[in-house]
Formats: C-alpha cells, structure tokens, sequence
C-alpha cells in the first residue's frame, strides 16, 4: 500500500507540472474506461474538436497548413507517450495506446466532477449534471439530456434504430454546447437532421 502510494505521489507530481494544455489533454482521456484502446490519430482529433490545440504564436499562425493543428497534436501525444502515461501495444495491424491505471485513477480523483464515465445498463445518475463537460456512454439507459454544458459525448449503444434515434433527437435538442459526438451504434441507420443544432460541432 505504501509503494502504491509513493507511486501516486509521483504520478501526481508529474501530472501537475505539466502545462495546462496537457492536463486537458490527459483528463479528457479518463473519460474513457480504463484499458480503452486509444488511436492516436483519432485522440488528437478529438482534442482538436474540443479546442484544446490552439495556434498560439506568430510563427504557428503565420504558417497555417491543413495539418498545423494535427502535428502540434501529434506533438502533445508523443510528449505524454515519452513521459510513460500511455503504455504502447502493437497488435498485428495496428499501434495502440493505453492510459497508465494508476494515473488515470489519480486524474479521476481531481477531475471526475467533469469527466465522467458509465458502462453497464443500469439508469444514469448524476448529482451534478451540469458539472460534467466530457461523458463517456456504454449502456441502452442514455439519459443524459440534464447535462446541459457538456462538451463531449462519446457513445457506445445497442438499442433499435428508431429507439436510438429519438434518443439522439432529444440530445441534439437539449445539449446545445457538445463540440464533440462520437456515436458507436451497430443498429443506428440515419443521423437525425435535429443535429443541426449543434452549431459547435
């Protein structure tokens, strides 16, 4: 219990020294279960969407390519990869990634007021729903529609097409701050047209 401990005392120290952008970086990623499988390129554009890579000098915004943003994304990634808070797998056709379990168990603890996550079938309560900002999804219970400022929704759902889609309909209506929807449905045929109102997306 003491090494553990001691660890956590590291892991919390090196998560603090890290600049701002970084914290947001890896607090967003405890949203996701723990031993979730994170591709790269796919996290670096999910930081992009939620405005966490900024062009911030004047030589950065004087050389504006398509791919700028990526690569100071890409940058951000291989920093917190170099710092060992992502363990690195190579399966047969691809690389993927995972978050440290203790770290992810320390960001927690600081962060999950914002960053949350529910897998299984049981009815989503929040205490604090307006709170929350990032909301990782596993269940055929999607209730979320009281989380009035959240900024990301990631969703795994197996329910029927046109159940999920007046599911989708009353999110797309209600939670007008998302910036970010990652929609993991087998069963899903359309995109309600309700999206729309999601003007930050």
């Amino acid at each position: 219990m003491g090494s553990q401990n001691g660890i956590l005392d590291v892991l919390k120290l090196t998560y603090t020294s890290l600049p701002e952008v970084l914290q947001n970086c890896l607090s967003f990623c405890c949203t996701f279960p723990q031993d979730y499988e994170f591709d790269k390129d796919d996290l670096v554009r999910m930081w992009i969407a939620l405005g966490f890579i900024q062009l911030e000098n004047k030589r950065e915004l004087e050389n504006i390519r398509e791919n700028t943003m990526k690569h100071k994304g890409e940058r951000y990634f291989d920093n917190l990869v170099k710092k060992s808070l992502f363990d690195e797998f190579h399966a047969k056709y691809k690389t993927y990634y995972k978050l440290q379990y203790l770290l992810r168990e320390m960001i927690r603890s600081v962060s999950i007021q914002e960053c949350f996550s529910i897998v299984g079938d049981e009815e989503l309560f929040l205490q604090n729903p307006n709170i929350i900002r990032h909301l990782f999804v596993e269940t055929r219970n999607l209730v979320v529609r009281r989380c009035t400022n959240l900024h990301s929704l990631v969703v795994c759902n197996f329910m029927l097409n046109d159940e999920f889609i007046d599911v989708l309909r009353k999110i797309c209506t209600t939670l007008r701050s998302i910036r970010l929807m990652c929609i993991n449905a087998p069963f899903l045929c359309e995109i309600p047209e309700e999206i729309k109102n999601l003007r930050h997306l």
